[in-house]
């Protein structure tokens, strides 16, 4: 029984050793297994990471909207305009801000400052005319000096024109009309020349004109004024005006010359589309100076191009002479004809 027994616990013992054997080499196979695994996985991984590295690309040079650009060119001239007002110290630095404003959001912003700073202006202008004409009330004693004091210190408190007006309707009565209607007189012949002199454009000077005749103060005067002086500047700087003037003396000029006859149709239409293309006003006076040449040529060569009258018959003439010839031969044939027959009747 004991033989039994110990038979038994070697034969366990051995079976037992080859499952632990068996189980070290299947672990020693997957260890190695793995190691491979990995190692193949960390290769593929790093050629997936070399291929899919996204490449760098080069941004394209900033560039500023031709709109923005278009509208700088604009702002710019309305901040220039400001050199003639008391804001004139505030113009480098609009004009520094301009020159670095990249979207249509911060020249915008830029130039309503611009125009904030003009109507600051403006309202200055009308609120000292209107504290000088209630000063010169004062003295002549059409209001007390109380009445003054008070409605100046209101117009020191005012904010927009049209509250100042509203702040001098009290004493708008007593203004005297002389003086109202002389520098009426005086603001529209000063716009009237400077629209001769091409200073303001047609449309600028029928707008002032319309605001002239629409005034009821003498402040009112001198603001339109103020604005009539800045218009002639920004057309100095832009040359508006006088680009205006030209272009439209030169399309009148094109249109004459077709209606006469001194320029063709054809040569009409040319000189009008090139017009359109014009840009500057030495563009305008180099296509004066063609038409103008275009004209000569046109009337040298119709003077060299006609003929007198000839004398020699025309095609026509030539077959009617012939036709005559033949008639006359064929009665004095017949004639001839008739004249042997009645000769030898007689015989």
């Amino acid at each position: 029984m004991k033989k039994r027994m110990l038979g038994f616990v070697l034969v366990g013992s051995m079976m037992l050793g080859f499952g632990i054997g068996t189980r070290a080499e299947e672990a020693e196979v997957n260890k190695t297994d793995e190691s491979v695994t990995a190692v193949a996985n960390e290769e593929v991984n790093k050629e997936k990471e070399e291929v899919s590295e996204p490449v760098k690309q080069v941004d394209p040079p900033k560039q500023v909207d031709q709109d923005v650009a278009a509208e700088k060119v604009i702002v710019k001239r309305k901040i220039e305009s400001l050199n003639d007002t008391d804001a004139k110290d505030k113009v480098p630095g609009l004009l520094s801000r301009l020159e670095k404003a990249v979207t249509m959001e911060e020249v915008q912003a830029i130039s309503n400052e611009a125009d904030q700073l003009w109507a600051d202006y403006a309202l200055a202008i009308e609120v000292n005319s209107y504290k000088n004409t209630i000063r010169d009330l004062q003295k002549l004693n059409k209001i007390t000096k109380e009445k003054a004091d008070e409605l100046i210190a209101k117009l020191d408190n005012a904010k927009t024109v049209q509250e100042a007006k509203d702040i001098f309707s009290e004493v708008a009565g007593l203004i005297d009309g002389n003086a109202f209607a002389e520098k009426k007189d005086k603001l529209i012949s000063k716009v009237n020349e400077l629209t001769k002199q091409g200073k303001l454009t047609k449309e600028q000077s029928d707008k002032f004109l319309g605001q002239i005749e629409a005034s009821r103060y003498l402040a009112e005067l001198e603001i339109i004024e103020a604005e009539v002086d800045k218009q002639v500047k920004l057309n100095e700087t832009s040359g508006e005006g006088e680009f205006k003037e030209k272009y439209a003396t030169i399309e009148a000029s094109i249109k004459q010359y077709v209606e006469q006859n001194k320029l063709t149709k054809e040569q009409g239409d040319n000189f009008l589309a090139k017009l359109k293309k014009c840009q500057t006003i030495d563009e305008l006076n180099a296509l004066s100076n063609e038409i103008e040449k275009q004209v000569k040529d046109n009337e040298a060569t119709k003077t060299t191009t006609t003929k007198p009258k000839s004398i020699l018959p025309q095609t026509g003439e030539k077959q009617t002479m012939v036709t005559i010839l033949i008639g006359l031969m064929i009665i004095l044939g017949a004639g001839f004809v008739f004249f042997k027959k009645r000769q030898a009747k007689n015989n």
